[in-house]
């Protein structure tokens, strides 16, 4: 397992140019995505899964799915920057 202090910096925040969708899928829903545009970005580590390597993840999320949604929870969680991807959604938590 890789500890803090190795874990390697942190990527450059999301590219605000490029629309992104909703990538949340709640349990029981086989991987089925949300889809909505997103509003939110989180930027967490995820430790080694699976033949996932350990790396930094930024996940995309609406925000009904990034209030309520249960992967959005847990990145929300584990998450080391948020970005609002819309300045509307600024004050929004």
């Amino acid at each position: 397992m890789i500890t803090t202090a190795d874990r390697p910096p942190l990527p450059p925040a999301p590219d605000l140019t490029v629309r992104q969708k909703c990538r949340n899928a709640q349990p029981g829903s086989y991987g089925h995505e949300c889809g909505r545009p997103a509003h939110f970005a989180i930027t967490y580590w995820t430790d080694a899964w699976c033949s996932y390597p350990a790396r930094w993840y930024t996940g995309f999320y609406c925000v009904a799915c990034y209030q309520n949604g249960y992967e959005a929870q847990r990145a929300r969680e584990l998450g080391v920057r948020t970005v609002a991807l819309t300045p509307a959604m600024d004050g929004v938590r």
